[in-house]
Formats: structure tokens, C-alpha cells, sequence
């Protein structure tokens, strides 16, 4: 049973307990209701899960701790964590003592979704009042917090907080740091804080290896990435048996092919599959799309179409980066002499119907197109011949309000639409847009600087010189 389809037919096996009562087999117990209610809060249906406690309360049974930190930690991925915050409370009403894993996936959200270290830092200190005591988890938490929000005096703070009260930093909490050091294109920091480890005596494993060739990969350095690639094998290899915690593994692997990709550099990355494959590793989907982006960047779209077909024959399902990045390879696609651009535009077209209609039940493409294949797409129509975008701008944007939630609608997209309505003279689509993009400024949902660009491609469009959906005259625009 798929995860969306687990919660309905879980319910209807407890409804059939319920409508049974003390005398059948199959009467509900604690298990069975946390079982539902994980079902649900993996499908997302937030609403559904909350009936199940609901029910489960009704029937007589007490939450425990997992019923009430599932919840928690659903509502915590979902960046709400006001409602984490009322179930902490509706926990404790039911007098369930909060856990250490209960603080510590509230604090992830002050200080990770919500970025708010002082709320943080207050959770921090509701644990000590309570008698819970953090663990290595709960300040990788706050480490996270800091680094994201560029506060590496803090970030580093927390670490001699942990041996205040007599806790070692793991690989894990110095591996956040490294991160943010990645993040910056910073490899020079990077080897700072793996220094630091060997000083310390805490053994770097892959994860930290792995993070530090990704400093060098957003750097493009080819040789600083392999240097980290022979610095896995020597530890992994080293006399006495070395370290399997330092064996390279696929991510290590499409780290470093992700390097090459960036260069344009496709026959390298070939080598490191090569490297990967007999290494024992098979290719996942990270790494088919990796190589489809340096086949894209050499500007072969030919070459990352095949590794489409190389994907399906190894039985790896393609995602929405795949087709993204195919759309953008095929919009490079170079033309023969001779040949017009209405050619392109149709190849373009029939990888964006393919990817339509493998998303969907049974279609193998598990997420519908993102905000990120309709910037991507809207580029590529602008370069079209009038006649061809004509017929399709008009399905790209009913395609984009059905399959992208107005939440992960982005300025790129705004802009991209709006760039596109103005060239086909669609003055009150293009409105609409940007009346959209402004609600959500205005509810806080666009930041002022993603705002400014869309206002500023609709002022550049003409879109202040349209009115009813007509464009005013020359004479108004000059007003």
C-alpha cells in the first residue's frame, strides 16, 4: 500500500475494531492508533492525524510520549511550530512527561525552520527547569541555528557549552560548522575544522569527508576534491584495518562527480562512475542526474538524453531535478545549419509532456513539476517562435497554478510569467499574476527583495500602464 493510500485503509481496519467494541478481535489498542497516526502524519494530512488522537482518547486509551512527538515532529517539518508548541502543552495537560527527543524537535524548530535562537535558547532552559538533559542531538540543533543564521561566534560557543556539562563533540556537531564553511565556498575553513577534530581526538567519518569535498566542489577546485577522495581511501585502508566509517559511498561519489559536472566536464564524471561501480557502488538517482547536468554544461543535450535511457535500463526512476535538468540541456540543444528554432522548441515541449504525464499514479514520477521546471520552461518559451508560444503559454500557466501550491511559487517564477503574458500581449493574465505576488508580500510570504524584483519586472513590462486589462495609449504612458 503506497504512504498516501496507508492512512485510509489503516482506518478503515480501525473503525471495523471500534464498530466491534470490548467483545471482537479486532479492538483497537495504542499501537494500533500511534500506527494510524504515523500513517497520516507521513501522508501530511495534519488534520487526519489530529482526529486519530482525537479517537484514541475517546476510546479510553492514554497517549504516550511517540503519540504526542510524532505529532511534534510533523508539525516541526511542517514549519509550524506554534501548533508543536500547543501540543508540548496539550501533552503535558494528559500528563505525559516531554522527553529529551519532545525539547529537542521543538527547539530544532525555533532555531533551524523559524530562525528565532532567542525562543531557542528559552527551550534550552525549560529542559534544565525540567530535569532533561540536552544530548548531542538537541545542540547540533542549536549549532544548525546559528551557522544558519551567520552567527559563527555562537555556533562555536555551543561546542564549549557541550564540555561544560560534560559532553563531547561528535563528528555530527563539528560537521554542521564545516558545513557552514562549505556554504561560504570556504575549503581553506573547512580543513580548519577537520584540523580541529584530529586535534580533539574526534575521528572524522564519511559525512565530514564528504561535506569537505563539497567545499571544494562549489569551488570547482578538481584537484582539491580528489585530494579529499585519496585522503577516504588512505584512512579507510591504513594498517590495522582502518576505518570503515570512512569508506567512500554513493554521496561521497556524486560529490565528486558533481565537480566535474560543474566544469562541463562529462568524460570526468564518466571516470568517477566508473570508480563508483567498481567500487561496488550502484548509481542512484543523484548520480544519473549529476552526469545528465554535465552532459548539459558540455552543451551535449544528446549525451543527457542517453543517460535518461541509461537510467531506465539500471531500473532508477527519474525525479523533478532529472526532467529539470533535461529541459535545460534540450534548451541548449544546438541547431544544425539550416534548421530552425521551432525544432528546439518542440523537443523542449515533448520532455515537458513526458514529464507531465509521468507525474501522477502510475506514472513513476512521484512529485508533480516544481516552480523550478516552469522557470526553466518559461526561459525556453521566450526564445520560441510567437506562433508555437502561443499555443502553449496558456497550459504552462493553468499547469503552474494546478501543480505548483501558491506557497512554493517563487519571484523567478512571478517574473517569468509575467515577462512572458507582457510578450504575448496578455495584459490581464499578467495582472493577475502580479496581484498575486503582491498578496503574498503582503501576508508576508514573499520577502521585500524577492517583491522588488517582481515589481520591478512589471514596471519594466508596462504593467502600470495597463488598466481593465487594456494597455493604455502612448499619450497615458507618457503622463
Amino acid at each position: 500500500v503506497s504512504v498516501r493510500g496507508q492512512p485510509q485503509v489503516l482506518a478503515r481496519l480501525v473503525a471495523e475494531g471500534e464498530r466491534a467494541g470490548e467483545g471482537g478481535n479486532l479492538k483497537p489498542n495504542a499501537i494500533t492508533y500511534n500506527s494510524l497516526l504515523t500513517a497520516y502524519t507521513n501522508a501530511g494530512d495534519m488534520a487526519g492525524a489530529q482526529q486519530v488522537l482525537k479517537r484514541m482518547v475517546q476510546a479510553g486509551l492514554s497517549p504516550d510520549t511517540y503519540t504526542f512527538n510524532t505529532l511534534i515532529a510533523a508539525f516541526v517539518a511542517r514549519r509550524e511550530v506554534r501548533a508543536a508548541e500547543k501540543m508540548v502543552a496539550y501533552m503535558q495537560e494528559h500528563g505525559v512527561l516531554a522527553d529529551v527527543v519532545t525539547y529537542s524537535q521543538l527547539l530544532q524548530g525555533y532555531a533551524t525552520k523559524e530562525g528565532d535562537m532567542g525562543k531557542a535558547e528559552e527551550v534550552l532552559e525549560r529542559m534544565a527547569r525540567d530535569g532533561v538533559a540536552p544530548n548531542s542531538y538537541t545542540y547540533n540543533y542549536l549549532i544548525e541555528g546559528y551557522v544558519k543564521a551567520g552567527e559563527m561566534d555562537w555556533a562555536e560557543d555551543v561546542l564549549e557549552r557541550m564540555r561544560t556539562v560534560g559532553l563531547a563533540p561528535t563528528s555530527m556537531n563539528y560537521c554542521v560548522l564545516m558545513d557552514a564553511y562549505t556554504r561560504r565556498r570556504d575549503a581553506r575553513g573547512a580543513e580548519k575544522i577537520l584540523d580541529r577534530m584530529k586535534k580533539e581526538g574526534v575521528q572524522a567519518n564519511v559525512q565530514v569527508f564528504t561535506t569537505l569535498m563539497n567545499a571544494y566542489a562549489k569551488r570547482g577546485d578538481v584537484e582539491g576534491a580528489e585530494g579529499v577522495l585519496a585522503r577516504m581511501l588512505a584512512v579507510a585502508e591504513e594498517e590495522g584495518g582502518g576505518s570503515k566509517d570512512c569508506e567512500p559511498n554513493v554521496h561521497t561519489y556524486s560529490t565528486l562527480m558533481n565537480v566535474y559536472a560543474r566544469a562541463g566536464l562529462a568524460a570526468g564524471a564518466e571516470g568517477v562512475l566508473t570508480r563508483m561501480t567498481a567500487a561496488g557502488w550502484a548509481p542512484n538517482v543523484i548520480t544519473f542526474t549529476t552526469l545528465m547536468t554535465a552532459y548539459s554544461r558540455a552543451g551535449d543535450p544528446e549525451g543527457a538524453e542517453l543517460v535518461l535511457k541509461r537510467m531506465e535500463a539500471a531500473g532508477v526512476s527519474p525525479n523533478v531535478l532529472t526532467y529539470n535538468t533535461l529541459l535545460s540541456a534540450t534548451s541548449r540543444m544546438g541547431l544544425r545549419e539550416g534548421e530552425v528554432e521551432e525544432r528546439r522548441a518542440k523537443r523542449v515541449l515533448q520532455v515537458y509532456d513526458t514529464m507531465r504525464r509521468s507525474a501522477g499514479k502510475g506514472g513513476g514520477l512521484e512529485k508533480a513539476p516544481d516552480e523550478a521546471t516552469y522557470t526553466v520552461l518559461l526561459t525556453c518559451l521566450l526564445r520560441f517562435p510567437k506562433r508555437l508560444t502561443k499555443e502553449v503559454y496558456k497550459l504552462i500557466l493553468e499547469d503552474w497554478r494546478r501543480l505548483v501550491p501558491t506557497r512554493n511559487r517563487s519571484d523567478r517564477n512571478y517574473q517569468s510569467f509575467i515577462t512572458v503574458l507582457a510578450a504575448m500581449g496578455d495584459w490581464e493574465e499578467m495582472a493577475t499574476v502580479f496581484r498575486e505576488a503582491q498578496a503574498r508580500f503582503q501576508k508576508g510570504q514573499l520577502s521585500p527583495r524577492e517583491y522588488s524584483k517582481v515589481e520591478a519586472t512589471f514596471r519594466e513590462k508596462g504593467g502600470y500602464y495597463v488598466r481593465d486589462g487594456e494597455e493604455k495609449d502612448a499619450d497615458s504612458r507618457s503622463a
